[in-house]
């Protein structure tokens, strides 16, 4: 297994995924540079404890979407919510990698394992 960090919580804050749709309204608003940059620092937004939170799916999770005929319900809650929907906090949820860590990883040599646990986890 992977490193999981419960709800994506550091200090009272979460870090929530954009969605799809986040990213279409920054593009069409003109905010993409502040949105790219949030991302870029935190991978996603930062949030308040008590928060819904949209668990990201893993790439594993979309191949057995995929392979098990559901994908297009995937998809939808995907571009809603940026992955499922947890409300109560009671799973843990893998904290997505920021940009400067993926580049940590190619300059550090274990992007291999960086990559391994993205598939199994979407995350640390």
């Amino acid at each position: 297994g992977g490193l999981l960090v419960g709800e994506n919580t550091v200090e009272g804050i979460m870090t929530t995924p954009f969605t799809p749709q986040e990213w279409w309204w920054a593009v069409k608003d003109g905010y993409i540079g502040d949105m790219v940059s949030h991302y870029a620092r935190h991978g996603g937004l930062l949030t308040e404890n008590g928060a819904d939170v949209a668990t990201p799916f893993t790439p594993q999770e979309w191949m057995w979407a995929i392979q098990g005929g559901y994908v297009g319900d995937m998809m939808s809650h995907f571009a809603r919510n940026g992955g499922l929907l947890v409300s109560d906090g009671s799973v843990d949820v893998a904290s997505p990698f920021t940009a400067q860590e993926w580049w940590w990883a190619v300059r550090g040599g274990y992007l291999d394992d960086m990559i391994n646990h993205y598939m199994r986890n979407g995350g640390i």
